[in-house]
């Protein structure tokens, strides 16, 4: 339609056939932008509603300029005809920008507002009467959660000198993987007793009833790497201090550790005084 109005506007002699594609013009701009702005903003970022009203301005702007412009064509020239373009890319040039700039505001600020303790679900009186069971499957079911998490970890260490993160199985896998892979250093799962295939070492360690063994490769640290652990939960802190001491035995140094929640009232960090502990999200209970 656009271009069919150019074309009329040089050489069209019946001016109520230039007046009907003139509209229809700006009509056919103002229904499609926000409706393709709507519909990309979907998949974009979320916010094709917003898109969509503020692309709305440029289909309005287009709809209203040729019913001004209507009455001027008798006095068409192909200088006219590239300013009235050059006028239409600039309204769609600028509402596209601030579409644009809005929709980056808009999530940074909805980021800012949510909290990540917000993601966490607390369960009362699970697994026994008394306890609140802080449940990180709402973290990662939540796309902005899961986000959030990784940041705010890989944040903890961001002036860390390092050259290797190792996880406890399996929640220090699913935070210490990403963080590596953003960071591009190596990852080593640390895991339960009989899991790894090759020649490992392995580290004891105490529960509230028994004990438990965790093992590493004999060969994931070199002597000399500094080490960054990552997990989930620190509560008592019995297994993160049993990987610690093993990536210490391969010759290796612990320069922090980094839990996404910490249960202060277990008084987990009092068995990792001698290293670097920092955690996203500190619980006052147990």
């Amino acid at each position: 339609v656009s271009l069919l109005t150019i074309i009329f506007l040089l050489y069209a002699k019946n001016i109520t056939i230039l007046y009907i594609l003139i509209i229809l013009s700006g009509l056919f701009i103002g229904i499609i932008s926000p409706c393709n702005a709507i519909h990309a903003g979907r998949y974009l970022n979320g916010n094709g509603i917003a898109s969509g009203i503020l692309f709305a301005g440029g289909g309005i702007g287009s709809i209203i300029f040729p019913l001004i412009a209507g009455p001027l064509a008798q006095y068409t020239t192909l200088r006219n005809v590239v300013l009235f373009m050059i006028i239409l890319l600039i309204i769609f040039a600028f509402t596209a920008l601030l579409s644009c700039t809005y929709n980056k505001i808009y999530r940074k600020e909805v980021k800012i507002m949510k909290k990540l303790e917000e993601y966490v679900r607390s369960i009362p009186d699970f697994p026994e009467p008394g306890i609140i069971f802080r449940d990180i499957t709402t973290i990662l079911q939540d796309a902005d959660g899961l986000q959030l998490a990784i940041d705010s970890i890989q944040e903890k260490i961001k002036d860390v000198d390092l050259d290797v993160i190792a996880g406890t199985e399996s929640r220090g896998f699913i935070f210490g993987v990403p963080v590596a892979y953003n960071l591009h250093k190596p990852f080593v799962p640390i895991r339960k007793k009989g899991k790894l295939p090759c020649e490992t070492i392995s580290q004891d360690y105490d529960l509230e009833y028994g004990s438990a063994t965790i093992e590493m490769h004999k060969d994931s640290i070199k002597p000399g790497q500094k080490v960054v652990l990552i997990d989930d939960l620190i509560a008592t802190g019995g297994t993160i201090e049993a990987a610690a001491k093993m990536v210490e035995r391969l010759g290796g140094e612990v320069v922090k550790i980094v839990f996404l929640m910490e249960l202060a009232g277990l008084k987990g960090r009092e068995r990792l005084k001698d290293y670097d502990v920092e955690s996203v999200i500190c619980y006052e209970g147990k």
